[in-house]
């Protein structure tokens, strides 16, 4: 076989093919890519309640809804970075309701955090007058390093019950690594 400049290799019967067939022919500096990556979901709806009005609270994400590799686990409601992992993607969708009245302005937050301090956040926020909101934040990258902490927090701009909607898997926080 000759090769085709590019990333595509010429086969004897001049037929132009990739030799990447999988994530796993992808071949980085450090040797072949692992795809590692987890998402933790809202395993069923969720009340939180605030006492007074821009009160944070976590997002109690409490099922693993898939995970890929073994660089990531589940800990105390957040994704708990492990060995080998310098730089994830982080994204995430919060999906809330409140009974009757309607949910003031709102925020997401998708917190990275390092020896309990916060290293980068991102978030988003909505005011909606009706009883659904839903917030998602696009990914981002973070650095990470192993023992760091990727997690989740509402806050609401009124002090209230609110429902968090878990079903069908509507409130999720995905990290990816990159390298």
């Amino acid at each position: 076989m000759s090769s085709v400049p590019g990333k595509y290799i010429k086969d004897e019967n001049g037929n132009i093919f990739s030799p990447i067939v999988s994530s796993d022919s992808i071949i980085t500096k450090g040797g072949n890519l692992t795809p590692s990556a987890i998402t933790l979901v809202l395993g069923s709806d969720y009340d939180i309640t605030t006492s007074s009005s821009w009160e944070a609270k976590r997002v109690s994400l409490n099922v693993v809804e898939t995970n890929i590799g073994s660089c990531f686990s589940l800990n105390n409601n957040s994704v708990l970075v492990g060995d080998n992992v310098n730089a994830v993607r982080i994204s995430g969708n919060l999906d809330m309701w409140q009974g009757p009245d309607t949910i003031a302005e709102c925020i997401l937050k998708l917190n990275v955090y390092h020896n309990n301090a916060i290293t980068k956040t991102k978030e988003i926020n909505s005011s909606k007058n009706g009883l659904l909101v839903a917030l998602s934040l696009t990914p981002f990258i973070a650095q990470v390093q192993k023992g760091d902490k990727i997690e989740m927090i509402a806050t609401i701009g009124i002090a209230s019950t609110i429902k968090l909607v878990g079903r069908n898997k509507n409130t999720y926080l995905t990290v990816e690594k990159i390298y």
